[in-house]
Order: structure tokens, then sequence, then C-alpha cells
């Protein structure tokens, strides 16, 4: 019986697994006839993608011109060697042929590599602007290094070198951290991308779209043959406000008066100017000093030469023109009259007595010069620069008034030029100093600022934006670089224009007083040196005083001058803004910007500065 009962189970046990492995063939089949018959053809696809490589082909940059059509930016052709590491069968031996030929550290390359994925299939770029030699020499051996490639591309190009390079920018290859944010708008490794200024800001528009080439390769990934290629598009074209000849005519000047004063003082000097068209706020000229040459970064600048750059004491790519606040001296005395003529506080004809110093609880503020102007009416206030005549206005009108007018011209706030790195300065009031220094704003503070110096922080392009407010009948304007953007075939796609931000609180009539004062100043003021036979004129001079501190251990001042002409139909705002130069505006800037407007409006060659004119009138860092 016993015996009788184990048979029977094991026969049902036998019968279970038959059943059970029947149920196994039968999904087995159902499984390989869906693999095989129902989705067969789209596996068929897969295997076949499984053998096809895409590789990347760069797209040229579109050009970028002045406004009248002339070559800025470039390119140039180029060969590069690239990388895909999913490809690579022997890593040893890649990393060793490629160092040797290239001259490459192989621990250095061996990182390189190391840092992406060995089944990426992201190219990476070993090395850019091959010679022929290595090209001949890479080409040889090249079927034997699956994963490796030579790549004709093109490079970004300054055919002037440092010519606008704070406005133009430069490019340079993507990094890890930019493409963790850029991925998904369609960048790769290994792209290149503007990195500041102009090349940055239009950075989409220039970069165009990449083609492909579409490669067979074998299991070892041998490239078989070219299944097809997609050609790129180029990017668009870029066309600027500045022209070209202004530009250089601004650079040579600034250049020779920065040189000027490098020799005098025996220490090195930046400067910055900014021309501007008064009407619709197109940048005409762009000028920061010292320079840079961008075609450092396209062809891959060195760790030396980079460490170089941003180590100098003066910081050669920093745009002094829109990144960088300073106090704005007499210039801001423009502000200061205007709302004081505005609140009715004075008039065209007021006159006025300058001792030479004026008092307020006791304590003295001078004017620059000490033995006074004596009696003078408003418009030879603004021409001499009288300080007492600014701190008796500024005092009376108070902080809070005073600060109302100066932001109504753009003081303290971003101007929004199409360019990065913007900064809005400082326009400091009683809020901002309890915060700041926890003290109270005294009226030594209204004083101080009613005549351009204390935390006041003002930006060459400020200052410009200010300066065309006062002769275009009050309209605070949008200021712009880009003029138009074009396909390479010279369809439009984008045309700019002149846009008003808002309105000073201003009436237009006591404008023109203020530009009678300006006028002055050229013609027998503190701004002689700008009095030209070609063209009329006006302008208002500024000195900021320093005290020593570490960065500007002499103290030296920093001077202004803001500029317009013709005085009765303006067609170009100038400043000029020189660091740390000491000396006073009417000396150092002024001729500087004389040498601008003649060649702009009367199309005179610019001449070197280096026997500067002499202002006829007493002057001194109060200017």
């Amino acid at each position: 019986m016993e015996i009788a009962r184990v048979v029977k189970k094991n026969q049902k046990e036998i019968k279970l697994f038959k059943i059970l492995l029947v149920i196994f063939f039968i999904l087995l089949a159902g499984r390989l006839f869906q693999l095989q018959i129902l989705k067969g053809d789209y596996h068929q696809k897969q295997a076949e993608l499984n053998m096809i490589r895409e590789i990347p082909v760069s797209a040229p940059r579109g050009n970028i011109y002045d406004r009248q059509g002339r070559i800025l930016v470039k390119n140039i052709p180029s060969f590069s060697i690239y990388v895909l590491p999913a490809e690579i069968e022997n890593l040893t031996e890649v990393i060793h042929t490629l160092s040797s030929i290239l001259k490459i550290n192989p621990i250095k390359l061996k990182k390189i590599l190391n840092d992406f994925a060995r089944n990426s299939l992201e190219k990476i770029k070993i090395k850019e602007h091959l010679d022929p030699v290595n090209i001949a020499r890479i080409s040889e051996i090249e079927a034997e290094l699956p994963g490796v490639y030579i790549e004709a591309e093109p490079i970004r190009y300054y055919p002037e070198k440092d010519f606008a390079s704070h406005l133009l920018g430069y490019v340079g290859e993507i990094t890890r951290e930019e493409l963790d944010i850029l991925e998904t708008k369609g960048y790769h490794m290994g792209d290149i991308l503007g990195k500041d200024g102009i090349e940055f800001q239009y950075d989409c528009h220039l970069r165009g779209k990449d083609g492909v080439k579409k490669l067979q390769v074998d299991v070892q990934g041998r490239v078989v043959s070219l299944l097809e290629e997609i050609e790129p598009v180029s990017g668009e074209d870029l066309y600027l406000t500045i022209d070209k000849d202004l530009q250089r005519a601004a650079e040579e000047s600034l250049s020779s008066v920065v040189k000027k004063i490098t020799l005098k003082n025996s220490q090195p000097c930046a400067g910055s100017v900014i021309a501007i068209d008064p009407e619709t706020g197109e940048i005409l000229a762009m000028v920061n000093l010292p320079q840079f040459d961008p075609n450092l970064f396209s062809r891959g600048i060195s760790e030396k030469a980079y460490r170089n750059l941003i180590t100098h004491k003066l910081h050669p790519l920093l745009n002094r023109a829109i990144a960088c606040s300073f106090p704005c001296g007499s210039t801001f005395k423009l502000i200061t009259g205007s709302a004081s003529l505005q609140e009715g506080l004075v008039a065209e004809h007021s006159v006025f007595n300058c001792p030479g110093v004026f008092y307020l609880n006791g304590i003295p503020f001078f004017c620059f010069l000490k033995s006074g102007h004596g009696a003078l009416d408003f418009i030879h206030a603004i021409a001499y620069s009288c300080d007492v005549v600014f701190y008796k206005l500024g005092y009376a009108l108070g902080i809070e008034r005073l600060h109302r007018y100066a932001s109504s011209f753009g003081i303290g706030e971003k101007t929004g030029i199409d360019l990065p790195g913007e900064t809005g300065g400082l326009l400091p009031d009683e809020n901002w100093k309890e915060k700041t220094y926890h003290e109270p704003w005294f009226g030594g503070d209204t004083v101080n600022l009613s005549i351009g110096q204390g935390y006041l922080g003002v930006t060459p392009l400020q200052l410009a934006i200010a300066t065309t407010a006062v002769i275009n009948g009050g309209n605070i304007l949008r200021p712009f670089l880009l003029k138009k953007i074009t396909t390479r075939d010279g369809s439009l796609v984008k045309e700019n224009k002149p846009f008003n931000r808002k309105k000073v609180l201003v009436e237009p009539e006591n404008l023109e007083v203020l530009k009678k004062g300006m006028r002055g100043a050229v013609l027998y003021g503190t701004a002689t040196a700008a009095n030209s036979p070609l063209v009329s004129i006006s302008g208002k001079t500024g000195t900021a005083e320093n005290l020593p501190c570490p960065e500007n251990p002499h103290g030296r001042n920093h001077v202004w001058f803001t500029s317009f002409a013709p005085y009765d139909n303006p067609r170009i705002v100038v400043c000029v803004f020189l660091e740390q130069s000491g000396g006073y505006g009417g000396q150092w800037a002024v001729p500087v910007a004389r040498n601008i407007i003649e060649a702009y409006i009367a199309g005179k060659k610019v001449k070197k500065l280096n026997n500067l004119p002499e202002s006829k009138t007493i002057l001194s860092p109060g200017d």
C-alpha cells in the first residue's frame, strides 16, 4: 500500500511537471512569435540603428558687422580632433597614440576622457587648430583608431584683435556646468558659445543649427560608409549700431591720453568712452581701456594667458562703461541744477555770490576756487562749475527731492542695454545709509551729493543717457547695440527700434537753461579745451576726489566730461571717464571728447593727444 501511494504521488508530480513544461514552451513560442513576427521589423530597425553613428557638424556662427555693413567678426576654417568614447576599443592605445602625436600629457588626456562616461555618444574635443603635419599623421592611422575623428570646423576670428573687444565679447567651448544648464536648449559637449559681450547676448541667433553625419559602422566601430549628411545652417548675422570709424577714433583718442597719464603718474591708467545718438539711444562707440584680444579665447586660451588677464591690476576683461560705478563729480550738477529749476529755487538769471566757502552748522564746504567766484548768475555757475552755488541749491532741495529727480534721470538703475554684466550703480538716500551704516542721513551728505561726491556711484553709460535727456527734451532712452539681425541671404529677422523708458521730471524749457550753461563751459568756463572751429561743442566737466586706499594709494581723482554737439541740432553725446588719472576733467577728458566729436561731425582725422591744450580758466579737482 505504501509503495502504491508513492508511485501514484510521483505520477502526479510528473504530470504536473509536464503541464508546466508545456506552458513554458507555449509562452516561449509566443514571445518568439511576438519578437520575430509581430515586432520583427521594429527590432530589425533598432539593430540597424545600433550600427549607425551620428556625428554633429558644427554650424558657422553668424558674422557681426558695424552699422554700415563693415565686418567686425567672422569665421575662418580650422581642424580639430575629437574622440567618441562609445566607439573606443582600446583606451590605452588611443591615449598613447594621441599623446605622442599631439604632444599632450597622457595623464591629462586620460583625465579628459575619464570625465565622460565610456559609453557616451557625445564627442569630446581633444585638440583644435591642428597643424598640417598632425592632420596628415592622424589621417594615416584614423582607420585603426575607432572613435577618433578629424573634423573641419569654423572658428571665431576678430580681424582687428582688441578692437571693440568689450562690446563684441568672446567665445569659448561650453563647460560641463554650462552644458547642465543649456543641454535642454540643444547644446552639446564641444559646442562653442558666447561668453561675454554681444557674442553672449545674442548667442541664440549667432550659433546657427548644427548639421549631422550619419555613419554606418561595423561591430568594431569602424566606419563602413556615409549614409546621410545634413548640412549645418549658418547662424544669423548681426548689424550693430556702432560706427567702425568712430569706434577707432575713440579708441585712438582715449589711448593717447591714457599713455600720457601713465607716463606722468608712473602708474597705468584705465578709462572708458561712450558715444550715443541722443534721439535714438543707438550706441555709436563704446571703448574701455585696457582692452584684450578675443582671438586668445577662440583659439583656446592658455592657463598662463588667462591668469594674466584676471590678475592684472586694471582688470582688462572689465567693461567699465557698464559694469563699474564711480562718483561722477560736478557732472551731477546737471541734475541738481535741473531739479532746482523745476522746483523754482532758481531761474536762468538768478544771481549768487560765491565767497569760496559754504558753511553748514559751522562746518565749511569749500569751493574748488578758494578765493571764490564772486557774483555770478546761474548760467555762469554751470559754466564755471561753482561748488558753492550747488551746495546751496542741493541743501535747499533736500535729499528726498534730490533723490527723486536723480532717479528720474536713470541714476541708480540699469539702463537696459543689450549687454551682460550691467550694474545699476548707487543712488544713496536716508534708508540706504541707515541699512548700510546704521547712521542717519546728515545735511552734509546732501551737500556732498549735490556736486556728485560721497556715496554716489554712476556708470559712464548712465551719465551718457542722463545727458541725452538734457538735450532731447527729457526722454530717458533705452540704449542699444543691435541694429538688426538678418539671415545669411540678407532676409530681415529682427530690427531694433528706439524706446523711451520714461520722462525726466523737468520741463524742456528748464533743460534748455542747462544746455546754455554747458555751452558756456566750452566757450569760457571749465571746458575751453573743447572749443572747436569745426563744430559747436557743449559739455560739463567733473572730477571726483578720492582718499588714498590700497587700490589707489595716491588718492588720485577720477575725471569726467559729458558733452554733445552740435549745439543747435545735437547728433552725438560723448561721455569720457578716466579712472584714477589725477588732474581734472578739463585737463584730461575734454580733449578726448573734442577729438571724437570732430571725427564724427566734421570727418576730421584723429590726432594724437601728446600736447594737450590747457584750459584758459583756473581749474582744480572741483571741476
